[in-house]
């Protein structure tokens, strides 16, 4: 995984040699019109518990920037003037390290680095216009090569839509209860298809707890997942689907 103090500096690079006034206000602006429009794009209260829990967390600063690009919202062209995307990512980058999120700085640097070619911006940008939607089976039984907890972390992401840790953790925190006891689920459809899914890989989450996820395999606890796995296992799951 690239350290963050080189994904600093490439984002610095990218900016070139705009003012740190110019730099600060950039940044301040895109922060500012990317958290008024999660509201925007998220819509009205779904119905189902766990598309609720997601519906209150928002995504990190970049995919909400790629959705602000991809539907050509005024506001952004208004605060881009003669910058480009790329550079406005590498604003972002810097607003994410403020922010003390390392996931989130990775992430507005991997988009960064798609946006540089207009094949890969343009399938990331879908990507994110369309999500989220919810995959086929069939997206994660590709990877059967993977371990069960990968498959299942990932095989969840792809059904939710959601790619950012928090996210994650605060839907499994619902899928834990949910396994927990599944006769609950009736009228949940997208909670159903969740469990099937893991009881086909025979994954069983038991909880958040602190900084780690505890699961079982096949009916046997394993030993409990740090975080830090967890956002690697979404970055890898992310960039094998192109994202």
């Amino acid at each position: 995984m690239t350290k963050l103090w080189t994904i600093e500096a490439e984002a610095r690079r990218v900016l070139g040699r705009l003012p740190e006034a110019r730099i600060q206000a950039l940044r301040a602006s895109l922060v500012n019109l990317c958290e008024a429009h999660w509201p925007e794009m998220r819509g009205p209260e779904p119905p189902t518990r766990l598309a609720k829990a997601l519906w209150n967390v928002p995504p990190h600063l970049a995919d909400l920037f790629v959705h602000l690009y991809g539907v050509a919202d005024p506001r952004l062209g208004e605060i881009l003037d003669y910058l480009t995307p790329q550079q406005a990512l590498a604003a972002l980058v810097h607003a994410e390290i403020e922010r003390g999120d390392a996931e989130g700085a990775r992430g507005a640097y991997a988009a960064l680095r798609l946006f540089e070619s207009p094949a890969a911006r343009a399938v990331h940008v879908r990507a994110i216009l369309s999500a989220p939607a919810g995959q086929e089976p069939e997206a994660w039984l590709r990877h059967a090569h993977r371990p069960a907890l990968w498959r299942a972390v990932v095989g969840f992401a792809l059904q939710i839509g959601r790619w950012d840790l928090k996210a994650v953790q605060e839907g499994l925190r619902w899928v834990a209860q949910a396994q927990a006891n599944p006769a609950e689920q009736a009228g949940e459809p997208d909670m159903q298809r969740i469990l099937d899914m893991l009881q086909e890989l025979g994954v069983t989450f038991l909880g958040v707890e602190g900084d780690r996820l505890s699961y079982a395999l096949r009916g046997e606890e394993r030993e409990p997942v740090p975080f830090k796995q967890l956002a690697d296992i979404l970055a890898e799951g992310r960039q094998a689907q192109g994202l």
